[in-house]
């Protein structure tokens, strides 16, 4: 099926996404599109400034439609509303704090007519992560996105259509606008974290392939590391109340079922309630551990059901 209308969609939370929104906007009419919007939707942001620059910016720019909603609704309902404000075929699905990598500024066009050029339903383009300030280095989110950016090279090194889901995000993916509206994210996940692992185990429930693409976009700022861990825990939370519809589809749902099964859960949470402290106050510090970062979330999650 021919792709030549494109909605491209990007829920923004107080990040600041002008750069993005341009070299959208010039790949966009590098690449031919005759038919194309780029839609922005502010979910309850309140960073003044922000709010500020943007509406500066894209009143500049024909086919750019800017909307500010007062109420943040969440990661999963901020999606919906995009799928349906969109007026086009396709829906291009892009995080405000993503930015193009420097092949694709390079070759102007070339970002939007990977995906154009692909067949399939639902694409994924991936991401990869780069320190474009040094003192990102000793961030936890951006070690821990590194780590998971070179596993999912990894795992998924050669391109092309697989039922598995797994590493799967919502920061970058083309899907065809009636499969999204049929099949919308869950809006009862408020909380943050796992929407994306959820839609895709819906996804590859109705049978519908994947087809991973060579088109990443870079993941270039990092929050601090206090904040991150607060985000985990509620990723965490998220996974537990979700535990019955994720089981088999959630590593760390795999890695608890087998400590259950060799009686490992008590002896792991006397050591978890041990360290807890020392472990939280090291992820938060200046030199956070991936180490101790997987073990804290292990026993995080296992005490939310002691």
């Amino acid at each position: 099926m021919k792709k030549n209308q494109l909605s491209i969609l990007i829920p923004a939370y107080n990040s600041q996404c002008c750069r993005l929104v341009r070299d959208l906007y010039d790949d966009a009419i590098a690449a031919g599109l005759k038919a194309f919007e780029i839609v922005v939707a502010e979910d309850g942001s309140d960073d003044i400034e922000i709010l500020r620059q943007h509406k500066q910016a894209f009143r500049q720019l024909p086919s750019v439609r800017y909307i500010v909603r007062q109420e943040n609704v969440g990661r999963s309902a901020i999606r919906n509303f995009l799928a349906q404000e969109a007026r086009y075929e396709w829906l291009l699905f892009i995080d405000s704090h993503m930015s193009f990598t420097a092949a694709s500024l390079c070759d102007k066009g070339s970002f939007l007519r990977s995906y154009l050029s692909v067949e399939g339903e639902l694409l994924y383009g991936g991401y990869v992560v780069e320190a474009s300030d040094n003192r990102w280095r000793t961030f936890l989110r951006f070690r821990y996105e590194k780590a998971s950016a070179n596993i999912n090279v990894q795992h998924f090194g050669r391109c092309g259509a697989s039922n598995d889901f797994s590493h799967f995000h919502t920061a970058n993916f083309l899907i065809r606008r009636d499969i999204m509206l049929a099949h919308p994210f869950d809006e009862k996940l408020y909380r943050y974290g796992y929407e994306d692992d959820l839609f895709g185990r819906e996804l590859s429930e109705m049978g519908l392939s994947l087809v991973r693409v060579d088109n990443p976009l870079t993941f270039t700022t990092f929050e601090e590391n206090a904040v991150f861990v607060n985000k985990t825990e509620q990723a965490l939370i998220t996974l537990h109340e979700l535990a019955g519809r994720m089981e088999g589809f959630s590593r760390l749902l795999v890695w608890c079922k087998k400590m259950e099964r060799w009686h490992l859960v008590t002896p792991y949470l006397y050591i978890y309630r041990w360290r807890k402290e020392k472990w939280r106050a090291t992820l938060c510090g200046d030199s956070p551990s991936l180490l101790i970062f997987q073990l804290y979330k292990l026993g995080f999650f296992l005490s939310l059901s002691r």
